[in-house]
Order: structure tokens, then sequence, then C-alpha cells
């Protein structure tokens, strides 16, 4: 990969756009959509203890009281512990969301200085305000294949989440 050699005063970030109506509306969707994971992730352990169960079939007759007793309260335990994990998850993504539709868009003129790919999405780098500092923003698949190093691209994106919105070509 070769790098890409641009002056910081080359790129120009105008913030707090404010979000309209078709945007607000994707954002609570999706907040509302991943408000179900804490419960589905919760369920997914059900069958999980339900095995556990199955494969302790013969051994009932063997088990004491305070056997079942541990038994349940590591179901309940493991079934909240997930239920709690996903919920934080949730509230992280929907305060970064929530913070993000207060504060509003913003909209970056800059030139891509990099890309990058890790299991969470791909990513494209651009060359910040300021000496040695960069904007590295989450884009679609087909935008991280589109766009090489070097290409001069207006973005708008998510402050918080540092996802992109709209990328055109400058």
């Amino acid at each position: 990969m070769t790098e890409t050699s641009v002056h910081y005063t080359d790129t120009i970030v105008e913030e707090n756009i404010p979000l309209n109506g078709a945007e607000l509306k994707a954002f609570d969707h999706k907040i509302k959509e991943e408000a179900k994971i804490p419960w589905i992730c919760a369920l997914c352990t059900l069958p999980v203890i339900a095995f556990i169960g199955y494969l302790l079939r013969g051994k009932f007759n063997d088990l004491k009281y305070y056997d079942f007793l541990l038994l349940g309260g590591a179901s309940v335990f493991t079934f909240f512990f997930v239920y709690g994990v996903g919920l934080l998850f949730t509230k992280y993504s929907a305060r970064n969301l929530r913070k993000d539709i207060l504060r509003g868009k913003s909209k970056l003129t800059g030139i891509v200085i990099g890309k990058d790919k890790t299991e969470y999405g791909e990513y494209l780098s651009f060359a910040g305000q300021h000496k040695n500092s960069e904007i590295r923003i989450r884009v679609s698949p087909e935008d991280y294949s589109r766009y090489k190093p070097g290409i001069k691209l207006i973005v708008e994106y998510l402050h918080f989440t540092k996802e992109a919105l709209l990328i055109t070509p400058a």
C-alpha cells in the first residue's frame, strides 16, 4: 500500500448539521430494533440450559435437593448474565445514537489517506484538521471497494458512531 502525502489544511469539516426527518426516523427504528437484542440473547440461553438438563436425565435419582437448587441458580444466573451483557451493548449503542441525534451530522471534505478492514467493518481514513491527526470513518463494503487512497471525497458522517451516511466524490 502506498502512502499518500496530504497536508492537513486540505481537510474541511463542518459540524452540527441538523438531521432531516427521514434520518431521525431511521435512527429511532434502529434504536427500537437494538432494544430486542438482550431478550433474544437471553432466550437463546434457554435451549442450552435445557440441553444440560437432557444430559443429566439419567442422573436425577442420584441428585439431592441442593443439586437442583444449584442447577436452578446457575440457570437463572446464566440467563440474567447474558441479558445484562446484551443490555449493556444496547444502552451504549443507543446512547451514542442519541448523542449523534442531538449533535447532528458532520460534513468532511478531504482526501482518503488509508483503508482499514477489521472484523467490525471497513474504514476509510482521512487527514485530520491538525498535524498528524486522522479521521477514521466506517463505510459500507461497496464504498470501501470503490474508493482508493488519494481520492478527494465529501463525506457526511455521524460524529460519535463514526458511520458514513453519504459519500460523494468532490
